[in-house]
């Protein structure tokens, strides 16, 4: 369909629901195919001239030669199209005049593309995805490291940094893609990667699948549904979902694991990370040798190790790239070290499951927790059992402050709230002695004060700083 598409868009309206990253390389893509572009957007003229992001994506639309519609009747126009782009968050429940839109020009037969879609239909080299609730990002860019340490040619993109659509047209059989990739991507690509990596799976983002984690697993899952049987499934064999999967997977298994020995796999033995592949064992670093706390980040790695050794990397490279690899921001991520306490932030962690990684990585320290934000509404059963185990006093902020408290009595564990995160720190900087660690891993977004977890976890920083 997509070879149809872009043969036949000269001259032809091609509509874009979004901006940002997904929807500006929709556009150029659009327009590098004659098609007479129109970008709508759901916020009005005077929200993208007053925030400097928007305008400068409104500039670069004009630049194009596009249109751009905006306010309170953006949608006007979008029957009229040959083909309809939308960016995956376009077609959430933030937007439901979005999903609305798409969905009656879908029963009308109109094309509908993502950026993804496009670039698996168009991407001539192989391609490799991780996808997960927890450790995508991490995971991606651990891959990119040992991908790189082998000299392989990857380009990697996504989720995570710039668009792939970008480069589609640079791209040689002898490269390699490496992408991170959400549920919202997945659920609208009908194509698997050769290697399709899964983390983890845990419920998150319910309320855009009816409150079904079935649904949501479904659209995780996808990263596999279209595998034939030369393509390659690395799956953490500890999630017993995903032994599920791997059991009925089309493609060959190559698993990685905290605690067995598999073959094909990556593993964790006597304390180093090792790979087996084809008969033979490497033991490619020791655990203590990484600079990321936790299991989880463990595991993280030996996807990375398990992605790498099917790509040929030698076990002496990957060392270096993981031993040499640090988080990103806001993935617990040491703020400063006060009067003998530790503050970690931790602001990416949107979920209870990442919640309880992070406290997991501070095994047998004393925690003192800042959770809460807005309240996704997911199980809380697994971060109640990590608070009893290995968290001394729970701050609860923001929104869902006060109904995380009362969850957090029922555990026994001493339990605070806090207005903002401002105060939360305040607090926690009363409470705290030498040798406790302060973790701001919320488990829930931040759309109740921020409008993203970066931004929450810059605010985070700065407090800290200022105390």
């Amino acid at each position: 369909m997509m070879t149809v598409i872009s043969q036949h868009l000269n001259g032809q309206p091609a509509h874009i629901v979004g901006a940002g990253i997904e929807g500006l390389s929709l556009a150029r893509w659009f327009t590098r195919q004659g098609a007479v572009v129109t970008v709508h957007l759901a916020r009005t003229p005077a929200d993208i001239q007053a925030d400097p992001a928007l305008a400068r994506q409104a500039a670069e639309i004009e630049r194009l030669g596009a249109r751009l519609r905006a306010g309170a009747d953006y949608l006007r126009g979008l029957d009229e199209a040959t083909v309809i782009g939308h960016v995956q968050s376009a077609y959430t429940y933030k937007y439901p005049m979005n999903v609305a839109a798409l969905d009656a020009a879908r029963a009308r037969g109109i094309p509908i593309v993502t950026n993804l879609s496009l670039f698996f239909a168009l991407c001539p080299c192989p391609i490799i995805g991780i996808t997960g609730t927890n450790g995508k990002t991490t995971t991606t860019e651990m891959t990119d490291a040992v991908l790189r340490a082998g000299g392989q040619p990857v380009h990697t993109g996504g989720n995570i940094g710039a668009s792939p659509l970008d480069e589609v047209d640079s791209l040689q059989p002898g490269d390699l893609v490496l992408l991170e990739l959400s549920n919202y991507q997945l659920q609208f690509v009908q194509a698997s990667p050769h290697i399709g990596a899964i983390t983890n799976i845990a419920p998150d983002h319910l309320v855009d699948y009816g409150g079904s984690f079935e649904q949501y697993a479904a659209a995780k899952r996808r990263i596999l549904d279209y595998q034939r049987a030369d393509d390659w499934a690395v799956l953490n064999w500890d999630d017993p979902l995903l032994r599920q999967w791997g059991a009925q997977a089309e493609a060959q298994l190559f698993a990685f694991n905290l605690n067995h020995a598999l073959e094909p796999g990556a593993y964790l033995r006597r304390g180093r990370l090792t790979a087996r592949y084809q008969g033979q064992e490497k033991a490619v670093l020791r655990a203590d040798e990484l600079q990321v706390p936790g299991q989880h980040n463990v595991a993280n790695a030996l996807c990375a190790i398990a992605i790498g050794t099917l790509q040929g990397v030698e076990a002496e490279a990957m060392a270096r790239a993981l031993q040499g690899y640090a988080a990103g921001p806001h993935r617990v991520q040491t703020v400063r070290e006060r009067d003998g306490v530790l503050w970690v932030n931790d602001s990416k962690s949107t979920t209870p499951a990442s919640t309880v990684a992070a406290i997991q990585a501070f095994a047998g320290r004393r925690l003192i927790l800042l959770a809460g934000g807005k309240d996704k509404g997911l199980p809380l059963d697994d971060l109640a059992q990590a608070m009893q185990k290995g968290v001394t006093q729970v701050i609860a902020f923001g929104e869902w402050g006060p109904t995380l408290a009362e969850a957090v009595q029922v555990t026994g564990v001493a339990v605070q709230t806090a207005a903002s995160v401002a105060e939360a720190v305040e607090v926690a900087a009363r409470l705290a002695r030498p040798g406790d660690v302060v973790l701001f891993s919320p488990a829930g977004t931040s759309f109740d004060a921020y409008p993203s977890y970066a931004a929450r976890g810059e605010h985070f920083i700065q407090l800290v700083g200022e105390l």
